[in-house]
């Protein structure tokens, strides 16, 4: 994967964590501030992670570890 796909991948995973709330906004219960909303979003994000990245068998894990190692190592986030 090229960096320009790399970026376009991360640019259409955010729009879909930001888009698919907002969608059904009219729903939210009126007294959610922003702890619920950061939950809502917490969740959203949760559901764009790949079924390979769940996995407890030995490779999903070991390349969701691998991820969270370079990630915390370089600061990625």
């Amino acid at each position: 994967m090229t960096k320009s796909e790399q970026r376009q991948l991360l640019r259409a995973i955010c729009n879909n964590v930001r888009d698919a709330p907002l969608r059904q906004s009219e729903d939210w219960p009126v007294d959610w501030d922003g702890h619920e909303l950061r939950e809502l979003t917490a969740y959203a994000f949760t559901r764009e992670r790949t079924s390979l990245m769940q996995e407890r068998t030995s490779s999903g894990r070991h390349r969701r570890l691998a991820a969270r190692n370079e990630i915390i190592c370089r600061r990625l986030y």
